[in-house]
């Protein structure tokens, strides 16, 4: 489908291409561009150009032009927006520092090219921002997937830094040997890293969890491995440790997935895919990237390689999509609770911290030694690490001490006292966060079943402290068969815990999101 910013659209992604291609490269494709331009308006077959360079990200562009359009933003702000993206890549093609990040920090380059286009996203109309940053942070993961892999790429970095006189500007040997590494092997360094994933937290906590995990992947005891828990409860962040900790050690292939539905897992397959085939080819959909990615980590003899799917949704989106292969370890983050151990997977409950954890996090990320205070705040936040993180955050911005951060937790609203810091390690804020967890279940049920978990929830709240046997909160609705299908949603969406006699509890902080956000 054809869309107003066809021609816009062109100019971004050929900014681009001239950052994979180098100078000259670049040259002989915008005039074979403009070749095929004239021949396409000579034919009449209208104006938009069948450009060899649209690619799969033309094709996600038009997408997301169209979903724009559709919200109700005019057509000037998403080429202004477009305009901007371009500009923004333009300004960064000779900074040396863009091609380090490609070849040495890829995780990094997203960042540092949003930081780069603050200058140019501040210029926009507010209604084109959000276009602004979705179309800029697609670009930059693309140039990392892509760009080290174009015919081109290497000569154009090396014009780049030469021009730049290099040697003057890195400043460790580690830089060095990364570049020369790089180079000397005619491509990005020899491990395969694909991302990005989630930074792992300054003040990480060694949990228990943390140790089965490694004996698991790193001691090579077992294929599969998931993690699961609530939201909130570390696990994303237990994933990133573990891979940062592969990655350190050398690992031939270290990758991440985000598997929050099928049709992302299939569209982030089929971007490693690409990564793995060197992006030579770009006529291929995303199944069928997908497809030869499988296949290709199958049949690869390869050791020591790791692959995290994060945020699995539910297990059936796993179905034909499970990567496998001799030396692979793969983890997976979720929720859901049940049906793993039919399919061979290793399972690690990864509950909140406890509170000598809480403590010992709380202390450290504030830099005070409060033990009385941190521990009346842990309880008061359930010992959720989401929790814990961003009230730290909040303790250090304001220069607070935990004792008047305690206080005003227990006299504001949650959303007013935990906000999220606009460098957060996490994407949403706690409150935001489980709010969303609760509807995504309830969404799951019929009217019926969704309003009696709805009062299942509202009376737990209620009993924060001691949950309520099964029994008795069955007995609280009319309908026992739904009340029942209720609580095992609940339960197995990690909403709800079931302890071993039988009692239905809430996280303390569950507890109180639930009394604030809902009327009894």
């Amino acid at each position: 489908m054809d869309t107003p910013l066809d021609s816009g659209t062109s100019g971004v992604l050929l900014s681009v291409q001239r950052m994979m291609l180098g100078p000259e490269r670049y040259a002989r494709v915008e005039a074979s561009l403009e070749r095929v331009r004239r021949s396409v308006q000579e034919s009449g077959d209208g104006d938009r150009l069948p450009s060899e360079t649209e690619s799969r990200s033309g094709e996600w562009i038009d997408r997301l032009t169209e979903e724009y359009l559709a919200k109700g933003v005019g057509e000037h702000l998403l080429e202004e927006a477009d305009s901007a993206a371009d500009a923004t890549i333009l300004s960064v093609m000779d900074d040396p520092e863009s091609y380090l990040r490609i070849v040495g920090d890829p995780k990094s380059f997203p960042a540092f090219l949003a930081e780069r286009g603050i200058p140019h996203r501040s210029a926009l109309p507010e209604g084109a921002r959000g276009f602004f940053d979705r179309l800029l942070k697609h670009l930059a993961e693309d140039l990392v997937t892509l760009a080290p892999w174009t015919p081109g790429f290497k000569a154009n970095v090396l014009q780049v830094l030469m021009n730049h006189q290099l040697q003057t500007l890195l400043e460790t040997n580690d830089a060095i040997d990364v570049l020369t590494e790089w180079i000397n092997d005619g491509g990005p360094v020899k491990q395969v890293r694909f991302g990005p994933w989630p930074a792992v937290s300054a003040y990480f906590v060694e949990r228990a969890e943390m140790a089965e995990l490694t004996d698991r992947v790193m001691n090579k005891s077992a294929q599969r491995t998931v993690l699961v828990g609530m939201c909130g409860a570390g696990k994303t962040q237990l994933a990133s440790e573990i891979l940062k900790r592969c990655k350190k050690q050398s690992w031939s292939f270290v990758a991440w997935i985000d598997a929050s539905s099928r049709e992302k897992l299939v569209y982030e397959l089929g971007r490693l895919g690409v990564h793995m085939s060197g992006g030579s080819s770009l006529d291929l959909s995303d199944e069928e990237y997908a497809e030869k990615c499988l296949s290709a980590l199958a049949s690869s003899d390869t050791q020591d390689r790791l692959i995290v799917l994060d945020d699995v949704e539910q297990l059936g989106d796993l179905k034909g999509l499970l990567p496998e292969g001799p030396g692979l370890r793969v983890i997976a983050t979720t929720r859901q609770q049940s049906g793993w151990a039919e399919d061979g997977w290793g399972r690690i409950q990864v509950d909140a911290f406890t509170r000598d954890e809480s403590i010992e996090y709380l202390l450290r990320a504030t830099n005070q030694d409060d033990r009385q205070g941190a521990y009346m705040l842990a309880q008061e936040l359930g010992d959720l690490p989401l929790a814990l993180s961003q009230a730290s955050e909040h303790i250090k911005f304001t220069a607070w001490s935990i004792t008047d951060y305690l206080n005003r937790l227990q006299q504001e609203p949650l959303d007013q006292a935990i906000r999220k810091d606009d460098n957060s390690i996490y994407p949403d804020d706690v409150v935001f966060a489980i709010t969303k967890d609760i509807k995504k279940v309830l969404e799951r049920l019929n009217p019926e079943e969704a309003r009696i978990a709805r009062q299942q929830l509202i009376t737990l709240a209620s009993h924060q402290s001691s949950g309520i046997p099964r029994h008795e909160l069955l007995a609280t609705s009319n309908n026992v068969t739904s009340a029942k299908n209720t609580i095992d949603a609940l339960t197995d969406r990690s909403v709800c815990q079931l302890s071993e006699n039988h009692v239905v509890t809430l996280n303390p902080l569950q507890s109180r999101v639930i009394r604030e956000t809902w009327s009894s």
